[in-house]
């Protein structure tokens, strides 16, 4: 772990043992509007693994309708396998959470539908403590949702372990290779060769058991020359039921795009050699949702990415998002509270990270390619779903719903006002920690707004070596006469200052296009010197430089 991680770690940790005080008071839970959720073990202590034997039912009678605790279970009233849940989380909060399996009498798995939600064994009982919204994850999916093919769904409960009142957890699908989840390829281990060896694989970049590794190291460094590295891990097929061809098969695929990605030049004549080995659109909508909720682990911890067989495309695909719980201003290191600035943008003020990200999403915003897919995506996104009326009314439906839950819950644990790591704000009332939230996601969204353009730097066709939109030649410039080279689908702005500051030349209202070349008559304008050229689309200064012009 390096030196920041181990710090903010440590730092972590002395404010909940020593600054948290959780004198909680004994709840008399009778009822609630939402979903109830009854843990029962006999009395014995959970572990961190394996599962042990318990009884889990579930009530809901639907909306607009009130859940008793005495209610007969009409959702789930069976036997479950029940283990603790997180890793640092794990460690340091004192509300839990679960990893549930649905078990029939027998003991045997069970795929039951849940609240809505498609079936399956597996399920998570999520436990919102430092995020004292209650509802950080559960928008985080729900952007996910609506902009992704698929991403976890969940249902707010509030649950009672062994007649003691827990609190409001949130009940959430895990990812998971499925017709209605990650719906790819299924495999067994007799999938070895041709069309079935192709996938379905499910990945990710992230901790193992809260430490450093994975199943391969990735043939490049994250960072040039630097001391991290990246691993990849397969999560399905799971690490008990892979064939070691299909291991060596997906580690072949993921190095390749390594090597691609790696020897790649953005913005080279033609289209970018990813579009056939990757889901575009996958990519952009993932990085979409990681940017409006700049979430502190983007890119670099719970980073799902999977795989499906040839036959239907074979292109690697982006996602499912996923751990949400230090995002949308919560996390008070990293920039994680600053509604401004990119979070794929990581490593330039937390380099020092064991985890960062790898290079290739600052590959891929260099592109202007992609940069363009992202602008349109994000202008469609914003023009219905995620406009700032309909995110606010997305938090406040759910705060109505969550109203009296939320009352017991911090009877239960009293964190109202007190410092939770990684807290960066930290509100005397639930309804001051929603306005945070919402003021927050608004000046984020409307911050994306103004600096989309300026996703990442374009480089195009770079004859003199900008970095940026535009490539100008000759220069120093001899004859009086200009040439711009650019790609854009807006007007271009240049202005132009000598060394003072002050403005000696302006051109505004290029046109814009993809190419575009035009010539600039300098030379009416400027006397012989050395100047700044400052390029800029929409007001949003994109790219600059020195321009020298000559006698």
């Amino acid at each position: 772990m390096s030196v920041l991680a181990q710090r903010l770690w440590i730092s972590g940790l002395i404010f909940i043992f020593f600054n948290l005080k959780i004198s909680s008071q004994p709840v008399n839970f009778f009822s609630s509007n939402l979903p109830i959720v009854i843990l029962e073990t006999n009395g014995a202590p959970i572990p961190d693994e394996p599962k042990i034997t318990g009884k889990l039912r579930i009530i809901n009678k639907g909306p607009g309708n009130i859940n008793y605790v005495n209610d007969v279970p009409n959702v789930y009233d069976d036997q479950m396998g029940i283990e603790l849940r997180g890793s640092s989380s794990l460690a340091v909060y004192p509300k839990k959470g679960y990893s549930i399996e649905l078990r029939d009498s027998d003991g045997e798995e069970q795929e039951v539908s849940l609240l809505g939600m498609p079936e399956d064994d597996d399920w998570i009982l999520a436990q919102p403590l430092n995020d004292k919204t209650l509802m950080r994850d559960w928008l985080a999916y729900r952007l996910g949702r609506e902009s992704m093919e698929w991403a976890p769904r969940t249902r707010h409960v509030e649950v009672v372990l062994n007649g003691q009142y827990e609190g409001v957890y949130v009940l959430m699908e895990r990812i998971k290779r499925d017709k209605n989840r990650v719906n790819i390829g299924k495999m067994t281990s007799a999938d070895i060769t041709g069309q079935a060896l192709t996938g379905g694989y499910i990945l990710a970049f992230d901790k193992v058991q809260g430490g450093f590794g994975g199943d391969w190291k990735l043939p490049y460094p994250p960072l040039p020359g630097s001391w991290q590295e990246t691993w990849a891990q397969v999560v399905y097929p799971k690490a008990e039921d892979i064939a070691p061809q299909q291991r060596a098969y997906i580690e072949h695929e993921i190095n390749a795009l390594d090597s691609l990605m790696y020897n790649w030049t953005p913005n080279q004549p033609g289209a970018p050699p990813y579009e056939g080995k990757i889901d575009v659109d996958s990519w952009v909508n993932y990085l979409l949702v990681n940017e409006l909720t700049k979430n502190v682990d983007a890119y670099r911890l719970s980073a799902y990415f999977y795989k499906d067989r040839d036959s239907t495309g074979g292109l690697i695909h982006m996602g499912p998002v996923w751990d949400y719980n230090i995002a949308l201003g919560i996390g008070d290191y990293c920039s994680g509270q600053d509604f401004t600035g990119w979070a794929k943008d990581f490593n330039q003020y937390c380099g020092q990270d064991t985890w960062v990200i790898h290079y290739w999403w600052d590959k891929m915003c260099r592109d202007y390619t992609f940069q363009q897919r992202v602008r349109q995506r994000w202008q469609e996104m914003r023009q219905f779903t995620w406009n700032n009326s309909q995110l606010v009314q997305t938090i406040d439906s759910l705060g109505q719903q969550l109203q009296g839950a939320q009352q017991r819950n911090f009877q239960r644990w009293p964190v109202l006002g007190q410092y939770i790591w990684p807290n960066a704000f930290v509100g005397s009332t639930w309804q001051e920690e929603l306005s945070y939230l919402k003021i927050w996601l608004i000046s984020r969204a409307n911050w994306m707004d103004a600096n989309i353009n300026g996703i990442g730097p374009v480089p195009v066709r770079d004859v003199v070596g900008q970095d940026g939109p535009v490539s100008w030649f000759p220069n120093p410039v001899s004859s009086g006469t200009l040439h711009l080279e650019y790609f854009t689908d807006a007007p271009l702005d240049l202005r132009i200052f000598d060394l003072a500051g002050r403005l000696a030349g302006e051109f505004t209202g290029l046109p814009s296009g993809r190419p575009m070349h035009v010539k600039l008559d300098v030379g009416a304008q400027l006397r012989p010197g050395c100047y700044v050229a400052q390029f800029s689309i929409k007001g949003l200064v994109v790219q600059s430089g020195k321009l020298f012009i000559d006698q």
